[in-house]
C-alpha cells in the first residue's frame, strides 16, 4: 500500500486523502501539485534480537525442516519506521527504519515463546 506525504506536510496520507482533495484524479495519473509518494525501501531482514557470540538464533533445521528454537537472546529489538528526506529535500520522502534494544533482563514474559517467536516485551517497572 502506498502512503503519500500532502502538501502542507501531513503524512501518512492515503490515496482517498488525494481524492478527497482532488475528487477527479485516478491512481495512475500523475500526482497533484505537491504532493510526493513516500519510497518504501526494503531494508534488509530485521532481526527480532542479539544473540551473543558462539549461541545458536532460532532457524529452521536443513534437515528436518523444523524449528529450532535456539539460544535465549541477550536482547530483543522492537523495529519502527519513521518518515525521512533523502538529502533533507521535502521531494524525497523515504521511510527510515530504526530499532530499539531492549537487554532480555529487562523483558517480562508471561508465557513461554510459541513456534519459537520471540514474544513482545513489557518493560520491568523500576
Amino acid at each position: 500500500m502506498s502512503v503519500y506525504v500532502s502538501p502542507d506536510g501531513e503524512y501518512p496520507m492515503h490515496l482517498q486523502d488525494i481524492r478527497r482533495v482532488h475528487p477527479d484524479w485516478q491512481k495512475g495519473d500523475s500526482l497533484p501539485e505537491g504532493w510526493f509518494m513516500v519510497d518504501e525501501r526494503l531494508e534488509e531482514e530485521k532481526p527480532d534480537g542479539i544473540w551473543a557470540e558462539g549461541t545458536n538464533p532460532p532457524h529452521v533445521d536443513p534437515e528436518t525442516g523444523e524449528l529450532n528454537p535456539g539460544d535465549q537472546p541477550v536482547a530483543i529489538l522492537i523495529w519502527s519506521n519513521e518518515l525521512a528526506f533523502v538529502d533533507d529535500d521535502p521531494s524525497q520522502p523515504y521511510l527510515k527504519w530504526t530499532s530499539e534494544e531492549i537487554p532480555i533482563e529487562d523483558v517480562v514474559v508471561d508465557h513461554p515463546p510459541e513456534n519459537g517467536e520471540i514474544p513482545w516485551p513489557e518493560r520491568i517497572e523500576e
